[in-house]
């Protein structure tokens, strides 16, 4: 602060402590501050009623984040500026870190927001720039973190965003005007939807830069057109050529390229979610990553032929559009869906005696409850999907066949359209619509162990479930009008579930007694305890809540004047309700025969009588009064206190709860006011502490404002407050402070409680925080995403425990603490039962080390970043990751792409069930380095294949990526996600060892030779269609009947034949030489398949094209046909004057453009040189390569490579 504003201040202070003492207040418009400045041609102000007004003639200065403007301490105290007429430019950083402005004015005439002007002016939900304006500075708008939307205005023609909405995560929505022409920079932290004024033939003439415009491609930007939104886009016909750029990140259904478009531009529609492209033949060039990170899209129509097709100058990073399914087409027209309908099980025909040759007809077809569809014939065939192409001259017959899903014990009607299935499980299913009429299922009754009554059902019969002694839960849809008699009785039922809303139930006719069997009653999924009848309602209907136990209060608003016969009768545990309006009508009881249900009115309200209404105890509420507490130490808001008469100190709640449960409401009115004090029979005690789950899972406390005197708040007071929606603190108070609604203590160290409603997606901790407290972001069901930096320390075990929507989590370190051993997952548990929710997907770690089973049981995990590469992977740290598929260290980048494992140079012992389970995993590069691993690392895992450099001097694989150690005596490990059926021990094996074939259900024919003189006992575990083919009085042979195992005996059987086998997903394509993954060749012994590997193939490699290749074994022939490719560049990544000895191990990590791994391995140096070989089809997708060396643990970049002819 610069001292002329400090003496500012002074002077302020001084005019508001006049006022004080002599009794006057200030007017809002009286100034109490300002001064003149820029040489006395402006005057700034602040009103009383906080507005910050500018005002005079000319230019505004500039200022800095270190020469404030001359209002800059009094920031925090202005609610609205106003820049008036005559102010011709506003100045750099005028108003920086504004936080509480929420509204702004500014004058036609200014053409520029210069940078930084509105720099985190965090309360402006929204503004509107004037016409005149003409360019937006750099940073102008960052952290301005609650603006929602903004309209740039017409005439603006060039627009470059870097930076102005940094930080502004609540932006939704940006208004382009129709004379944008350039269109560049960064919308880098907006989630937002775009809005432009014009045609789409003007959006497709503006210049958009380069990619950053809608940078961040983990969401999908709405896109609208002159008012419309753009789903399914048609270019127009004037258009010859899309531009780079148009529709990145842009949420899209499907593409039509007319045949006026010759050129798809570069990025010209990344990271989209189209899922369907219709393309004409008069596309000749494609740009690079025009349709890149299009994971959505599925299929393209091209009108054209293949030939058409394959001349497209196709550039790199266009692999989701080459690469998606793909029909040749007449025209547009000749897309069709034809439709079998909502049929019963069993098959249905369908003749179409008009299909156009070249129509792609798709066909859907719909099963009844205990089906499902097994397969779509056409003219009695099997077809692979659910589509194909018509042919000229033939007719068709479509049908459809159905199998069980789902085992059926009986089923019927129960009403004219309605229809009942009682399944395996003794779920009985009750769907269609109208009213049901009896009970059909009475013969089971003993068996119903839940009920699910479908959408569309209105009434339920009477004695509908009576005698269902084992139902335990009922689930009714909001269709539901009527309950008949003794729906329930004689039943014992835990749970009910309604798929409505409380006032749906209320509108609901009962009977008698209905929820006296119910446990617990759940509306709208939320348990029903303290009940709050919505606004609106005026009548409880009769029997509404007849027998329901759990009942433990009622608020009734204003407008209830009728409570129906019996309707909270029998609810033993009612203590109390509160009315808000006049006495309503009652008959027969509404409470019941009881005095411990107390009745509590407002005060102004009429119809009440005291001390008893209608024989219930009744007493009146003077809600304004916060600080007196009755009898039972209770507030006017129902707060307990516990008091200490020595000290005259007050603490909320009573160590288990800080609602008085011997009859008032509770702390049921939303706001929660903890005051600085509280008065008993005329004693005063400061309120010094907030208790042990003194507000645990109270559900209707919205805010929370906490007194000058609280210094201490337990870490459960708040837990399971799901409607708390932000803590306030008394600026007196010198304990704890509050930032946007979150609880820090007063120097920001130490996060306690982030509320549970607070409805931000995104939070990123302060810098100044170095401990979260337990339970701090419990329940919170709005954010997405959370960020902890490095400069925490401690996080408390179940700081994240229970929330239900994150989907990306970055941590500082794995558990609790750097030093710490625990699991990931003890930041999510509660009383040690993990609580990792599914919708977690992605996790970044920025520091500390992996630890035993640090991973274990994260299931739904996909991408995890780990700060650095490990000398060793512990005992279970990724077991049970079913759904990992990315692994990245911060230290080299991603090492794991969509289920491919590259294990880094570094990694020296990889432990038991490291990776097991982990489904997701295809493939496993093993790093030269790895010394150790365990037999069962991977068991259990979706690995097809392993892999190892030629550097390692420890392990091998076979041609179909077995594992086996470096001399292949030993079979280590088969990968269980390997399709092929067959597999052969190589010959030179001598051992198989532990749980080397785990889980293995695709294998069926495994031989065995007779040189394997050692099986470990738990070598074949699980292999639930295995046969061991070995011959007798081998180990094999002995192994197999120890084990209980199907052996088949090769003695004296002879090869009938060979036969060759491709795998449908995978195709037969080579380049120099052929390339036989996907490819198996098997011979029949007699009628066993068995595989064989020591064939002879002959082809002719002179020219490329179709091919027959003939196959040799043993005297049989047999043939296949492939398609040959000649090798083109990029098949070596080089690097030349390498600065390491010849010898050394070096390792080489090549990227695409978007620094995503796509292979990697180890070299040795020679000659000054080191290269790697890539597969023909990763060339295109290379950006750049890494060379690394490996020292003392570190990876050191020494290098770049560009492709170079092999």
């Amino acid at each position: 602060m610069n001292k002329g504003s400090y003496f500012l201040g002074i002077a302020a202070m001084l005019v508001l402590l006049l006022a004080l003492l002599t009794g006057t207040a200030l007017a809002a418009d009286e100034e109490i501050a300002g001064a003149d400045f820029n040489d006395g041609k402006m005057h700034w102000s602040i009103s009383a009623d906080h507005v910050l007004t500018i005002s005079g003639i000319g230019e505004m200065p500039n200022y800095s984040d270190s020469v404030n403007a001359p209002w800059y301490s009094y920031r925090s105290q202005i609610e609205s500026i106003i820049v008036e007429d005559g102010i011709t430019a506003l100045g750099s950083y005028a108003f920086y870190y504004c936080s509480e402005a929420a509204s702004i004015d500014i004058p036609d005439g200014i053409t520029t927001i210069p940078g930084s002007c509105f720099y985190g002016c965090s309360s402006l939900n929204s503004i509107i720039l004037p016409d005149s304006i003409q360019f937006l500075g750099y940073d102008s708008f960052s952290s301005c973190s609650q603006l929602k939307s903004i309209t740039i205005p017409e005439g603006v023609t060039e627009l470059n965003l870097s930076y102005v909405f940094y930080g502004c995560n609540s932006l939704k929505s940006i208004s382009l005007p129709s004379t944008l022409k350039n269109f560049t920079g960064d919308l880098l932290d907006c989630t937002s939807n775009i809005y432009f004024n014009g045609s789409l033939n003007q959006w497709l003439h503006i210049s958009f830069g380069n990619r950053n415009s809608f940078h961040n491609s983990s969401i999908h930007i709405l896109l609208y057109i002159n008012g419309e939104k753009l789903t399914n886009l048609t270019i127009p016909e004037s258009i010859t050529s899309i531009p780079e750029y148009a529709f990145q990140c842009v949420q899209l259904n499907s593409v039509t390229i007319p045949d006026s478009v010759t050129s798809i531009g570069e990025d010209a529609f990344y990271s989209s979610s189209v899922t369907t492209v219709r393309m004409a033949d008069s596309v000749t060039s494609v740009e690079t990553n025009a349709f890149a990170n299009c994971s959505n899209l599925k299929k393209v129509y091209y009108v054209g032929d293949s030939s058409k097709w394959n001349s497209i100058a196709w550039n790199s990073g266009n692999g989701s559009l080459i690469d998606a399914k793909r029909q040749f087409v007449a025209s547009f027209d000749n897309i069709r869906t034809v439709s079998l309908g909502s049929v019963e099980h069993g098959t249905l025909t369908l003749s179409d005696d008009n299909c156009i040759p070249g129509d792609e007809i798709t066909v859907t077809a719909k099963a009844d409850p205990s089906y499902r569809l097994k397969t779509i014939l056409v003219n009695g065939q099997a077809i692979s999907g659910n589509s194909f192409v018509a042919e000229e001259g033939v007719d068709y017959v479509v049908s459809a066949e159905f199998e069980f899903y789902r085992g059926v014990k009986a089923h019927g009607t129960c009403g004219n359209n309605i229809v009942w299935y009682l399944y395996d499980n003794n779920e009985l299913s009750i769907q269609g619509t109208g009213e049901m009429d009896g009970n059909p299922w009475t013969e089971y009754d003993d068996s119903i162990e839940s009920v699910v009554i479908g959408q569309g059902v209105t009434t339920i019969d009477d004695n509908a479930f009576r005698n269902c002694s084992n139902l335990k839960t009922l689930t009714l849809p909001d269709s539901i009008a009527e309950i008949g008699h003794y729906t329930l009785s004689g039943c014992n039922v835990d749970s009910l579930y309604y798929n409505g809303d409380v006032k749906g139930w209320l509108s609901v006719y009962f009977r008698s007694n209905f929820l006296s069997p119910v446990k617990e009653l759940y509306i709208n999924d939320d348990l029903i305890s303290d009940l709050h009848i919505p606004d609106g309602i005026s009548k409880i209907p009769d029997y509404a809540f007849e027998g329901y136990s759990a009942l433990q209060s009622v608020h009734f608003p204003a407008e209830v004047n009728y409570i129906g016969d019996y309707a909270f009768d029998c609810t033993s545990n009612l203590k109390y309700v509160e009315f808000t309006g006049n006495a309503p009508h009652t008959f027969a009881r509404p409470f019941g025969n009881t005095d411990s249900t107390l009745v509590y009115y407002h005060q102004g309200t009429t119809g009440w009588t005291s001390p008893k209404w209608n024989g219930y105890y009744a007493s009146c509420l003077e809600i304004d009064n916060y600080n007196t507490l009755d009898e039972n130490n209770c507030n006017a808001q129902g707060i307990l206190f516990t008091l200490n008469p020595t000290a005259k100190t007050a603490t909320v709640g009573d160590g288990s709860s800080a609602i008085n449960n011997s009859g008032y409401y509770g702390a049921q009115m939303g706001a929660v006011v903890i005051p600085d004090t509280v008065i008993k029979d005329g004693v005063s005690y400061q309120v010094i502490g907030i208790g042990k789950n003194a507000f645990y899972r109270n559900n209707h406390v919205t805010s929370v404002t906490i007194g000058a005197n609280v210094s201490s708040v337990i870490p459960s007071a708040f837990a399971g407050c799901t409607s708390l929606k932000e803590i306030t603190v008394d600026n007196g108070n010198q304990y704890f402070c509050s930032s946007e609604g979150v609880l820090y203590d007063i120097g920001k160290l130490y996060l306690y409680i982030y509320p549970a409603q607070k409805t931000e997606e995104s939070f990123t901790v302060p810098d100044t925080v170095k401990t979260i407290g337990q339970y701090a972001f419990y329940g919170n069901r709005c954010l997405t995403s959370i960020v902890v930096g490095r400069n925490v320390t401690s996080i408390y075990a179940g700081a994240f425990f229970n929330l239900s929507n994150l989907s990306d989590i970055t941590l500082p370190f794995i558990g609790t603490s750097e030093k710490d051993t625990a699991s990931f997952g003890k930041v999510f548990c509660m009383d040690y039962a993990f609580n990792i929710p599914e919708s977690l997907k992605r996790v970044h770690i920025l520091g500390g080390k992996l630890s035993s089973s640090a991973f274990s049981s994260c299931s739904s995990i996909e991408e995890v970043t780990l700060p650095e590469v490990p000398s060793e992977i512990p005992y279970a740290c990724f077991s049970g990751c079913s759904q990992l598929k990315k692994l990245t260290f911060a230290q080299i980048g991603a090492t794991t792409q969509d289920g491919a494992l590259v294990l880094p140079e570094g990694i020296e012992s990889i432990e038991s069930s490291a990776f097991s389970g982990c489904k997701n995993i295809t493939s496993v590069t093993l790093p030269a380095t790895l010394t150790e691993l365990s037999n069962d690392a991977f068991r259990g895992s979706g690995i097809r294949a392993f892999q190892v450099p030629s550097g390692n001097k420890e392990f091998s694989t076979d041609q179909w990526g077995v594992l086996y150690n470096a001399d292949k005596t030993e079979l280590i490990q088969y990968p269980a996600g390997r399709p092929w059926p067959y597999y052969n021990v190589l010959d030179t094996a001598t051992r198989v060892g532990d749980s080397a074939f785990y889980d293995c259900d695709h294998l069926v024919n495994l031989y065995i030779p007779n040189q394997v003189t050692s099986i470990s006992s738990s070598a074949v575990y699980y292999c639930p269609n295995l046969t061991i083919c070995c011959f007798m009085d081998s180990k094999a042979s002995d192994y197999a009947r120890s084990k209980g195992l199907t052996a088949w005996y090769m003695d004296n059987r002879t090869l009938q034949g060979i036969k060759v086998y491709s795998l449908p997903e995978q195709s037969i394509q080579s380049a120099d030489q052929l390339d036989l993954e996907g490819l198996y060749i098997v011979g029949d012994y007699q009628g066993k398949e068995l595989q064989i590997d020591n064939y002879t193939l002959s082809y002719d490699n002179t020219t490329s094209g179709n091919k027959t290749v003939t196959v040799n074994f043993d005297g049989k022939t047999a043939t296949f046909k492939m398609v040959l490719y000649t090798s083109g560049t990029g098949d070596i990544i080089a690097f030349d004057n390498v600065s390491v000895q010849d010898g050394q191990a070096v390792y080489i990590a090549v990227y695409d453009k978007n620094g995503a791994m796509l292979t990697a391995g180890t070299a040795i140096t020679a000659n000054g040189k080191a290269s790697i070989q890539i597969k023909p089809e990763v060339s295109p997708k290379v950006d750049h390569a890494k060379l690394f060396v490996l020292d003392s643990g570190t990876y050191t970049p020494i290098g770049e490579a560009q492709l170079q002819q092999k």
